[in-house]
């Protein structure tokens, strides 16, 4: 996953010094924020909660695991969310601020989302790289798969659905027509339901549940 440059200049001079580019590369002010003053307050609360929020996803090493359980990530963009409020009456300059700041933080979660599933995808690939290969040796060798029992839910990380639909993909594309190191070819058990047994057990998504507990009345 590569590192994005990190915002080094203060949010005042950076507000000051936007031109026309940046502030086109983030979302318009809404109606009501659309003069000058209002704009910059605007543009000023955008860019202070999404480098908030990216300097959460750094405080995580960018981890996009720890992204998708109860953490310390969480926990901190909770935070940054309910930090500045708006009140009644408040002046056009606080309300822009205000919805600027509200929408940056969205936009920054939007983009570390986009940033992990596509590491979750990258994840899944190899998986199904490695996983399809293993069932094709198995196969091969063992003249056939029978119910493959012995081939266990493994536990894989992160993401989901969008690592689930890489690994199964790529384990497909993989196994089918795969030769391996016993020189045979594959495709003859990509057609049985120990294939699809077999794909669904190495790809399958298993999240960290919490521990049902025991009661000690029991």
């Amino acid at each position: 996953m590569g590192e994005r440059k990190r915002m080094h200049v203060g949010f005042i001079v950076a507000a000051l010094c936007m031109t026309g580019l940046l502030e086109s590369a983030i979302a318009a002010p809404p109606v009501g924020c659309q003069d000058y003053r209002e704009e910059r307050a605007y543009y000023l609360g955008f860019m202070k909660a999404e480098n908030l929020i990216e300097q959460a996803f750094n405080g995580i090493g960018r981890d996009c695991m720890q992204v998708v359980e109860d953490t310390y990530f969480k926990d901190t963009v909770i935070r940054i969310f309910q930090d500045i409020g708006v009140y009644p009456n408040a002046s056009s300059f606080v309300t822009c601020h205000f919805v600027g700041y509200k929408e940056g933080v969205a936009s920054k979660l939007q983009e570390i989302q986009d940033e992990c599933i596509q590491v979750c995808v990258n994840d899944g690939n190899f998986i199904g790289t490695l996983v399809g290969q293993f069932y094709c040796e198995l196969a091969i060798a063992l003249g056939g798969m029978g119910m493959a029992d012995y081939i266990t839910e493994g536990d894989l990380t992160l993401c989901g659905e969008a690592q689930v639909e890489a690994c199964e993909n790529t384990f497909a594309t993989e196994t089918v027509g795969y030769t391996g190191i016993l020189g045979d070819a594959c495709l003859p058990y990509t057609d049985i339901p120990p294939w699809e047994l077999a794909k669904h057990n190495q790809c399958v998504y298993n999240p960290v549940e919490p521990d049902a507990g025991v009661d000690a009345n029991e």
